[in-house]
């Protein structure tokens, strides 16, 4: 099953950047998605990276940070060694928008390495406009 999908939530770990054996760069990155309203326990989802974007995720991305996901979801129910059914859930050919960085010792990039902040399309403020009161027929 496949569909377009958005996650919000937290990385588990710091992307590490491996090779294939065709020569392409891949960073896969676990996110922690948690509805509490819904359920204590967390879905995690596998987002891969691929070439560029994994260079930049395993340079700007840190355990803890919250990102923004976009991608093709995949999802596959799968039997572990022990004979469990699990769920694998996916997002294929995505996009993250990464947030700030949390605040510990754990950052390793300076802050003039950080991605720019990302355009925002917000609307300039209007100043209220001053209204009459409409003419009362006679």
């Amino acid at each position: 099953m496949q569909s377009n999908t958005t996650i919000s939530g937290y990385l588990g770990q710091t992307p590490e950047v491996r090779e294939t054996p065709g020569g392409h760069k891949v960073a896969t990155v676990r996110v922690a998605v948690n509805d509490r309203r819904l359920s204590d326990q967390a879905l995690w989802f596998s987002v891969d990276q691929w070439d560029d974007a994994a260079e930049r995720a395993a340079k700007f991305l840190v355990k803890g940070q919250h990102v923004v996901a976009e991608g093709l979801q995949r999802a596959e129910i799968y039997t572990d060694r022990h004979g469990q059914p699990r769920l694998d859930l996916r997002l294929l050919r995505a996009y993250i928008d990464y947030g700030p960085r949390p605040t510990s010792t754990e950052a390793t990039a300076s802050p003039q390495d950080a991605p720019p902040e990302p355009a925002t399309s917000a609307p300039a403020k209007r100043k209220p406009r001053k209204t009459e009161p409409a003419p009362v027929a006679a």
